[in-house]
């Protein structure tokens, strides 16, 4: 067999090996952090005793009036801080095979020509789908990079669950009370000054993250758009390649100048973010 042939028989090879890769991968973000983690924390397994042990924990937490966590809150921040971790691995092997997923596929676009047939309009569609799913790896990222930067605000969601809400007891409307009360006045437990710190600890590693990507994604679309506008018409799959590429880093542009207004708000008034982040 000549080089030519196995260098082609390799990169066909490329596409369906990628695409099994990307679908374990997906897989493994949802399944892994459990299945790894099952051993060292088995009385997190389950939903519902994962919710009570994070109300049982706050509640203790609050009740103690201390900026230190207690042993309870500690081995779930650990916890939460491993699954979160694990997620980001996944994600970054996601946005890797994705990536070189979308590559293939844009290849094959190119090479095909004309991208009027029933098989290059697959192959773009494919090229397309890839490109997304690679686009919300990134995504996928960012979110459980923050959270593993600050597992204990991370939790705080957990609580506006039915089984952490009937753990809290008369918790929850006091910490409410309490951060109202924070609004009004200087004074304030030293329990909510530490829960503040975190959010704004939290508000921040967005900020850095969203504003980052959002200014190299940014700059990509630019220089997308402007390789779109200088090809000819009779370069059609030239033209769809960067009209798709470039769309897709402007709508992940976007999408992080959201965040970062968001986390920005929070930052602003952070009281406000963790009456959202505690659902009430």
């Amino acid at each position: 067999m000549s080089p030519t042939r196995e260098l082609t028989g390799a990169r066909r090879a490329t596409v369906p090996l990628l695409t099994v890769l990307g679908t374990a991968l997906v897989a493994a973000f949802a399944l892994a952090p459990a299945a790894l983690l099952r051993g060292r924390y088995p009385q997190y397994q389950g939903e519902p005793e994962l919710g009570a042990e994070v109300g049982r924990s706050f509640s203790l937490f609050w009740s103690e009036g201390v900026r230190s966590l207690p042993a309870e809150l500690t081995t779930l921040v650990d916890y939460w801080f491993e699954w979160h971790a694990i997620k980001v691995v996944v994600s970054a092997l996601l946005v890797v095979v994705f990536g070189l997923l979308a590559a293939s596929l844009w290849r094959r676009v190119l090479a095909a020509g004309s991208g009027r047939t029933a098989v290059e309009i697959g192959s773009v569609t494919a090229a397309v789908s890839a490109t997304v799913l690679a686009a919300a790896s990134v995504l996928l990222a960012v979110f459980n990079v923050q959270a593993t930067a600050v597992p204990l605000v991370a939790l705080l969601p957990l609580l506006s669950g039915n089984e952490a809400r009937d753990a809290l007891g008369p918790t929850l409307d006091q910490m409410t009370r309490a951060v109202g009360d924070a609004g009004s006045s200087p004074a304030a437990s030293p329990v909510l000054l530490s829960l503040l710190e975190q959010v704004d600890r939290y508000s921040m590693t967005m900020i850095v993250l969203a504003s980052t990507l959002g200014i190299a994604f940014g700059v990509a679309s630019v220089v997308l758009v402007r390789r779109y506008a200088t090809i000819g018409r009779a370069e059609r799959s030239r033209r769809v390649v960067y009209a798709v590429l470039g769309a897709v880093t402007a709508v992940i542009t976007m999408v992080m100048a959201l965040l970062l207004l968001i986390a920005g708000t929070a930052l602003a008034d952070p009281l406000s973010a963790l009456l959202d982040l505690l659902g009430v």
